[in-house]
């Protein structure tokens, strides 16, 4: 049997957000959720929701996040590299990083060590799992950074990067496999694939095999371009039971 995480990213957003999370889980839509941690009335509505007990505690996850919002420690505002004004500009996203200098380093370490401790601090528990917002973790020289996290707080699991789907060129292709393989050569567990209902349409999943899709819940009178409202996450969950027999499961049970 197929075992299958759902993952809504973007918990802690916003309560609106949060929100639509917390009805997904109730439909049974998702198994998962990984939250921001660096918007501040978002978060405090997350944790109430915790503390209430709308969302298994075992179910959540961390969304580091370099590229939106206001950075958690305040020395990452004096960051070029990151950020502008005090707040994070999204630019590291606009091109590949595959090394940091010393400063650097240690600035990202050190941002992403405090979004950690702000989630343990806020919640009262380690997050099931690390992925990143803008899929920032992906790229090579941050990913060292996010072991490095993932270790210090053993945290054992981190999303893989897409490697299913169209539109993947053979550069991108082979970048993935280093990426994917170097993840699980440092002692990271992960799924064996990764990625969104639209790549599973042209994607066969193999028997016993363990695969990451990431969804946005958000309210239905939320537009934005390619996220789901309950609606439409029925639809593709729907679609998901006719063509699979599968277990729906968290990152904690791999």
């Amino acid at each position: 049997m197929v075992r299958i995480i759902i993952n809504s990213d973007d918990f802690g957003l916003s309560p609106s957000v949060n929100n639509a999370i917390v009805t997904a889980f109730n439909e049974k839509l998702i198994s998962s959720t990984t939250c921001l941690v660096n918007f501040k009335r978002g978060l405090c509505d997350a944790v109430s929701i915790v503390n209430e007990g709308l969302i298994p505690k075992g179910s959540i996850g961390i969304h580091l996040n370099l590229t939106e919002g206001i950075p958690i420690n305040t020395l990452t505002k004096n960051c070029n590299l990151l950020c502008e004004d005090g707040k994070f500009h999204g630019r590291i996203r606009n091109s590949p990083v595959f090394t940091l200098n010393k400063d650097q380093r240690k600035t990202v370490t050190l941002e992403l060590e405090s979004q950690v401790e702000k989630f343990i601090a806020g919640f009262g528990f380690s997050p099931s799992h690390i992925d990143g917002h803008h899929h920032i973790q992906t790229e090579w020289a941050i990913m060292n950074c996010v072991i490095e996290i993932a270790h210090k707080f053993k945290i054992k699991n981190v999303r893989l990067t897409r490697n299913i789907g169209k539109g993947i060129s053979l550069s991108k292709r082979i970048y993935k496999k280093l990426f994917n393989s170097r993840l699980k050569l440092l002692g990271i567990i992960t799924t064996d694939y990764f990625g969104d209902f639209e790549d599973l349409n042209h994607f066969q999943l193999k028997e016993k095999k363990c695969l990451e899709l990431m969804v946005h819940a958000i309210a239905s009178d939320n537009s934005e371009i390619n996220d789901l409202d309950h609606s439409s996450l029925r639809k593709k969950v729907k679609s998901l039971n006719e063509n699979y027999q599968y277990k729906l499961i968290t990152y904690r049970e791999l």
